[in-house]
């Protein structure tokens, strides 16, 4: 367990770069969030692989420039790339040594701790997920609407299960004027993978959870994953329904539910306020921003294959 949560630290803190320069991305408003959900992946894939793309040009990424003056990467038999070593607290590390039998001790009681803890977590969240999903068993289906249901146990729309997702509207929602437009955001949230997408980040948070970030880069991905829907949406109906979806989200109570992609699941103001100032991107800005993407997950990702000392 020491050697595990020695090496698990080490990715902690390539993560807690990679999520930061993320939350700092996501505050250029011109960035779409559909692009941002997808950026989210960068620091998530660095909190659970221990090294990065090998490239020719790896010294020029984030962990290259890092390695110049901090850290000694470190190459295990049987694996091609070297790995990030921040703490330097081993004496050998193929296989991992402690020069000091309680520097030992220590990685191994707090690497237990993490461990139970991240297990009591992830078991915790499991039994919210069913418990929520059986409370909901008696929903009554919706006419002319396949899978839309409808129950008198929830307060907003939202998306509920993963493998078969059901839209569940609250009584009364049946006969809302602007239910095409409601049905049609949590329709994209099903398409989208949405609540797949939130299990994960709920699970990896878990898994993660000494570390503040974490839990910090939860929360503004699940808010990111609602404003990608209402843009995706906006994509579909244009610039001329925009006012009238931003009405439909106004009217809509907010609804609380970890595991469900909810219509008013996030920051009501804040998406109003996206939704109103939405724009059709143009080609050229498209192809800027993949491209641009593609620079910072380079950046982020690549390491370099040489430089163990």
């Amino acid at each position: 367990m020491a050697e595990v949560f020695y090496w698990f630290l080490n990715m902690q803190i390539v993560a807690s770069l990679c999520a930061l320069a993320i939350l700092g991305l996501r505050r250029i408003r011109r960035i779409p969030r559909r692009l941002v959900c997808w950026l989210w992946l960068i620091p998530a894939l660095r909190a659970v692989v221990p090294f990065g793309i090998g490239g020719r040009l790896g010294n020029f990424g984030l962990v290259g420039m890092l390695n110049r003056f901090w850290g000694r990467p470190a190459r295990i038999t049987g694996m091609e790339r070297i790995i990030t070593n921040y703490f330097n607290a081993a004496s050998s590390y193929d296989p991992l040594t402690f020069p000091k039998p309680r520097v030992e001790r220590l990685f191994s009681v707090s690497g237990t701790i993490w461990a139970v803890l991240a297990a009591a977590l992830l078991l915790a969240f499991a039994i919210l997920y069913v418990t929520t999903l059986r409370t909901l068993r008696d929903v009554q289906p919706l006419t002319g609407h396949p899978g839309v249901y409808v129950s008198g146990k929830i307060t907003g729309s939202a998306l509920y299960g993963i493998l078969r997702p059901r839209i569940i509207l609250p009584e009364g929602m049946e006969n809302n004027p602007q239910l095409e437009h409601i049905l049609r955001h949590e329709e994209t949230h099903r398409k989208r993978g949405d609540n797949l997408r939130r299990i994960l980040a709920f699970a990896l948070a878990a898994v993660c959870w000494f570390n503040p970030l974490s839990w910090i880069c939860l929360k503004y991905f699940l808010a990111d994953l609602e404003l990608a829907c209402d843009e995706q949406v906006l994509a579909a109906l244009g610039e001329e329904e925009k006012k009238a979806y931003a009405m439909a989200l106004v009217g809509q109570a907010e609804q609380k539910s970890l595991f469900a992609s909810a219509f008013g699941g996030a920051a009501i103001r804040v998406r109003v306020e996206r939704i109103l100032a939405w724009k059709r991107m143009s080609l050229m800005a498209c192809a800027a921003l993949t491209v641009f993407a593609a620079a910072v997950a380079w950046f982020l990702l690549t390491d370099p294959l040489r430089g163990v000392r």
